[in-house]
Order: structure tokens, then sequence, then C-alpha cells
């Protein structure tokens, strides 16, 4: 029965995350002036309790931004799912490697809000050869 599982409750009133998915235009993994945001990119936010793994899932909007309401006081892991072509370059480690967002929601920080990701462009099936007419 449903009643058995220990399924995390958002709590009154719930907590949020938020934030932009940007280009990042010159892959610097700062969000420059000329980065601006990526519509239809798909960001995850994931949750472990009693053993199972809940995920959420929301696309980010015409300017980049996105946002998981009604979400419970938890440990969450937000991340996004790559597309083709592309190179996460924020959030980072200290060495420039790519890392997920681990977010804690609570009764002193209910919200999250600049949970932002940074992404380079780099197509490697294009090359570009200089020929003599």
């Amino acid at each position: 029965m449903w009643s058995d599982w220990p399924l995390p409750v958002p709590q009154s009133p719930p907590g949020a995350i938020s934030g932009t998915k940007w280009l990042d235009v010159n892959g610097d993994g700062d969000r420059d002036a000329g980065d601006t945001g990526i519509a239809g990119w798909t960001i995850k936010a994931t949750i472990s309790y009693g053993g199972v793994t809940f995920t959420l899932e929301t696309t980010t909007d015409s300017d980049g931004h996105y946002s998981f309401p009604d979400m419970s006081y938890a440990d969450w892991e937000i991340f996004e799912q790559l597309q083709p072509g592309y190179q996460q370059t924020y959030p980072h480690d200290s060495s420039g490697n790519p890392i997920n967002w681990d977010v804690t929601l609570d009764a002193s920080h209910p919200s999250a809000s600049s949970i932002d990701f940074g992404n380079f462009y780099s197509n490697p099936g294009l090359a570009v050869e200089k020929s003599s007419t």
C-alpha cells in the first residue's frame, strides 16, 4: 500500500530550487555579458529516501530559467541532462571538472536560487579547411 512508502512530503510552506541554464560562449566557466539563457534543456533533481531514488524533471524556459517549486526539505542533487555537442563549464571543481549541485533545503534554508549551469558548444563533427582556388 502507498501508505507504507516513506515518501518525503513537502512542508508547509514547501521549499524551492531555481536557477538559469546559460550558453558559455567562450567556454571560460564564468557567466559573461554575452552569455544568454538557453531554452528547452532538461534539469533534474534527485533525492534518495528510504533506499529509493526519486527524480524530478523540469525544462528551462525561453530565458533559460528553471524552477522546482513545492520541494521537500531534504538533501537534493541538481544536475542537467547534457545535450550532444555541449560541454558543461559551470559548476565545476577547482580543477575545472564539471560537478553537480548538492542542495540542502530545511527550515532555515527553505529555498535555493542561482543553482545555475553553463555550457560551451563545441561541435566535434565540424571541421574547417582552407582551400586555394
